[in-house]
């Protein structure tokens, strides 16, 4: 069958740690060469900031719970996003987020399921 689904809730409560109290998971996904996407859930406990320089492809997430602060490194910007809302950082972007609250979401990578390479580019 072409359509998957998955519980999400159940994967909240076991997320890997990967670093300063933000988790996460993927959860679905493929690795087409063209369309490469990966659709997974987050957590980002209150008061650990994280950065990358230089996102290296199209994030989309939305927050569920709580609230997050997102920063362009490169530009003095901030979006302050709060449960129900969506957002969008380009390639190439260098972000900070953290969280006064801690929150939850989920998220949506261009790029293959199951490469984890960026993750040793947060810090």
């Amino acid at each position: 069958m072409p359509c998957h689904a998955t519980q999400t809730a159940p994967h909240f409560v076991a997320l890997p740690h990967i670093k300063n109290g933000f988790r996460f998971q993927e959860l679905l996904g493929h690795a087409e060469k063209e369309n490469p996407a990966s659709f997974g859930v987050f957590v980002l406990d209150q008061g650990h900031p994280l950065s990358y320089d230089k996102f290296p492809y199209h994030m989309f997430f939305t927050i569920t719970e709580g609230e997050v602060i997102f920063e362009d490194r490169d530009k003095p910007e901030s979006l302050h996003l709060k449960a129900g809302d969506i957002a969008h950082v380009a390639p190439d972007t260098s972000i900070r987020w953290s969280s006064p609250t801690s929150c939850k979401g989920t998220y949506i990578h261009l790029k293959p399921l199951g490469d984890h390479e960026y993750i040793s580019g947060i810090y």
